[in-house]
């Protein structure tokens, strides 16, 4: 009689979790039905691979010949994303394709994944102005980010003497200082000496100090540069110098008077 009541009792307990069971497999195998109606529209995920960029991207003031972007492929994303080029817009309308980049172009993301780009433009021109930033993939949806680049290293010049009238023809002496204020207060390193178009060769003696030199701010240094001014007497004349950070600057046109 007990041995009775006993597999009675184990049946009805069975029967319960057997009951219990199907319950909460039928209630889950209705959630994962009603999600997959209807999370799509809720979610909104992308049907193409779309890219953001995290964060700003970053202009170094000690160098001036590249940026960092970071880019990210979220995770939502549904496939690997392939960054075939970055370009800038800058203020003047003109577009600038980064052609050198680290790691290289193009260059693959899988979802999830994020990768700082360090790309390889001279920005020094465009200190203190706003430009568009745009990472381009294919077949998928690029970012875009405007940001303003600065501080900017002012290079200046002083006391430009283009001839000695009572010696010869063959040099001149230029001043440049480095003129930079808080917060681009640092030194740069004068690479090229250029006179319309003519880039003065940096061997010996050729430019008194030798370059590369390094000009610390708020001081200035005079330097005598071989070049024959002899065919540009009567005639005006520019020059143009860079730095090793890819900061450059150029002299007002200046008149060269003839020989005695």
């Amino acid at each position: 009689m007990r041995l009775a009541q006993n597999i009675k009792g184990v049946s009805k307990l069975a029967v319960a979790l057997l009951i219990l069971i199907s319950f909460l497999l039928g209630a889950t195998l209705s959630y994962i039905w009603t999600m997959g109606y209807y999370a799509p529209n809720e979610f909104n995920l992308p049907s193409q691979t779309s890219l953001t960029i995290e964060g700003m991207p970053a202009f170094f003031a000690e160098n001036a010949t590249y940026f960092n972007i970071t880019v990210l492929n979220p995770s939502y994303s549904p496939t690997e994303a392939k960054i075939e080029s970055i370009k800038v817009i800058t203020s003047d309308g003109r577009v600038h394709i980064v052609d050198s980049a680290s790691p290289p172009l193009p260059l693959t993301l899988a979802p999830g994944k994020s990768q700082i780009i360090q790309s390889f433009w001279n920005w020094g021109n465009y200190t203190g102005q706003t430009v568009d930033v745009y990472v381009l993939i294919a077949d998928g949806s690029g970012p875009a980010v405007q940001v303003k680049i600065g501080p900017k290293v002012e290079l200046d010049f002083f006391n430009i003497v283009f001839f000695n009238t009572t010696e010869t023809s063959f040099y001149f002496n230029v001043t440049i200082q480095n003129a930079g204020t808080p917060p681009a207060k640092q030194d740069v390193d004068l690479l090229t000496v250029n006179v319309e178009g003519q880039t003065i060769p940096i061997g010996d003696g050729d430019v008194v100090p030798p370059l590369p030199q390094t000009i610390e701010p708020n001081t200035s240094l005079q330097f005598t540069c071989t070049w024959d001014w002899s065919t540009y007497q009567g005639k005006n004349a520019a020059i143009t110098v860079s730095t090793v950070q890819g900061f450059t600057a150029t002299s007002a046109e200046t008149a060269i008077p003839s020989m005695p």
